[in-house]
């Protein structure tokens, strides 16, 4: 059996593609503060304003000075709180892609739609603008006036800060750009490299920029939270000196998503087809935390191999196809979702239904380029070879376990 598998990326799933029937909504940035210092924390809110549009659906795109601020976080407001596929930021090339949606209702009223948190770098002025090609979007219809503006930081250097510094580490969470699965987080930290402790103040919160209050003894040098919710948090800690002075303050990003990816329902057009023919695989879903990393495809439970939706199947051979896709996100949670077909001799008669609709798949299919064939192709026949080889070593282990049995009656006999 020698099929064929091409993977064609089409556009980003369950964000619809628009037409261009623009409207009066309207994305607009407010930055916390205009004047900013090197080592202090700052946020611009991207607000949402419908102007009588009812949003459904929202990307927006942000692009910012690299060298002069990096992206600590982003979070969602409360408008459109589901979290779009494809969201990132980029802080070497200066982007912001952030994306969210609503199910079954819309937004009529202003309102934040997501923050950003920005650490300055070096003394500078940083443009932070939201950009023309960001999406707000009702009912599938593009409603964005396409002009977002932007907002000016003047970053200054900050003062020599001569207080002592230590040095915090997780072995929990490692990374503070990655996800994890773990909700326990574990904070290790060093002795600053001056003067003397007395205390350590700490907190664990939402917040990148608080002041920590929490006591702890000078001999702990370790922290446990347990039970944390999904999403981003920030363990503070800061060190208590002789002469009731401080240590420099420690804001460290915890990023924690327990929860698989919303349940996925890969589909074809037809569970009929003929030989021959070309199956169309189609299939996508959301995360509401650290959003969906990347999607992978199993034939007849056999290995599974990297794809993007949809796949086309080509050349079609008679028999059972039983196809599981699984997404996968940024924290390495996993959802699992089936599809089946079956492929019949090129004689069969189709019925006028299976008929109709294979004039329409196969228009879907044609409607792809050569060029998104080729870009985004795999070969088919590596997911059969990996269905066979695990069919092979489910009917090898079977027979291993026969030999066995037998072998243990033979020996019970004597």
């Amino acid at each position: 059996m020698r099929h064929r598998l091409f993977i064609i990326l089409i556009g980003s799933i369950l964000l619809p593609t628009p037409s261009w029937a623009l409207g009066g909504a309207v994305f607009s940035p407010d930055v916390s503060t205009a004047a900013a210092t090197v080592g202090e924390r700052f946020s611009v809110s991207l607000l949402l304003d419908p102007h009588g549009e009812k949003i459904d659906t929202a990307r927006a795109l942000v692009t910012f000075p690299p060298d002069l601020v990096r992206v600590e976080g982003v979070t969602l407001g409360t408008l459109l709180p589901r979290q779009a596929p494809g969201n990132s930021f980029d802080n070497e090339a200066g982007t912001v892609s952030e994306g969210g949606f609503l199910l079954g209702s819309a937004v009529e009223s202003q309102g934040t739609f997501a923050t950003i948190t920005f650490s300055p770098l070096k003394a500078g002025t940083a443009k932070i603008s939201i950009g023309g090609s960001s999406k707000l979007i009702a009912n599938g219809e593009e409603k964005g006036t396409g002009a977002y503006g932007e907002e000016t930081v003047t970053i200054a250097d900050a003062a020599a800060d001569t207080s002592p510094t230590m040095a915090l580490s997780s072995l929990s969470h490692p990374s503070q750009d990655a996800w994890y699965r773990t909700n326990v987080f574990v904070g290790d930290w060093t002795r600053p490299d001056m003067g003397t402790v007395t205390g350590w103040l700490t907190a664990f919160d939402q917040s990148p920029t608080t002041d920590p209050s929490g006591k702890l003894s000078t001999s702990i040098l370790t922290k446990t939270i347990e039970g944390i919710s999904d999403g981003t948090w920030y363990f503070h800690l800061k060190g208590v000196l002789t002469g009731a002075t401080y240590t420099q303050t420690i804001h460290y990003r915890v990023q924690v998503d327990t929860t698989p990816p919303n349940p996925i329902a890969p589909t074809t057009p037809r569970i009929r087809y003929l030989e021959g023919e070309s199956a169309l695989l189609a299939f996508g879903t959301t995360d509401e935390t650290s959003g969906i990393d990347h999607y992978e495809v199993s034939l007849n439970d056999g290995a599974y191999e990297t794809a993007t939706s949809p796949v086309v199947l080509k050349d079609l051979k008679v028999g059972d196809a039983f196809v599981q896709v699984k997404a996968i996100d940024r924290a390495g949670n996993a959802t699992f979702g089936k599809a089946a077909f079956r492929t019949y001799a090129k004689d069969t008669v189709l019925s006028a239904e299976d008929t109709a609709a294979r004039d329409k798949e196969n228009a879907e299919i044609a409607s792809l380029t050569d060029s998104q064939h080729s870009q985004q192709s795999v070969s088919y026949a590596k997911l059969v070879r990996n269905s066979l080889f695990a069919t092979a070593v489910l009917a090898g282990a079977g027979i291993l376990a026969a030999m066995r049995r037998k072998k243990r009656k033979s020996i019970s006999k004597k």
